[in-house]
């Protein structure tokens, strides 16, 4: 029964995301990567399609969503990969407001979605 739930909640949250993904825009996930550890993060920026190395883990961003240009509200879907054995660490939706609706759990990084962003080429 949660299970149904948490997927109808899920079906509900994309259905109000708009896809700013158009063929002449490119769009841009800013993330905050945070080291459990040592308490110290960084930010980066990510471009969809693009894989990043960082610390590791390969991230690669192949979407990110704004809700009716709403500042507070992006989501994007994230795959991360460890660099050390080619294993499949996430591979979904991460929400900038929300972070316990889907988060990645490791030891050592924590990954929050800070905002997408699109240019137009």
């Amino acid at each position: 029964m949660d299970k149904k739930i948490y997927i109808l909640l899920l079906i509900l949250i994309f259905i109000s995301f708009n896809k700013t993904s158009h063929s002449d825009e490119k769009n841009t996930a800013v993330l905050q990567i945070i080291n459990k550890i040592t308490g110290k993060s960084f930010f980066t920026d990510i471009t969809t399609a693009a894989n990043k190395n960082i610390n590791g883990l390969v991230i690669n961003i192949s979407s990110c969503l704004i809700k009716n240009n709403d500042e507070l509200r992006h989501a994007s879907f994230l795959k991360i990969i460890s660099k050390k054995n080619n294993e499949k660490l996430f591979n979904g939706w991460i929400f900038s407001n929300n972070q316990s609706i889907s988060e990645f759990a490791h030891e050592i990084y924590a990954i929050k979605l800070v905002k997408c962003i699109y240019t137009s080429n």
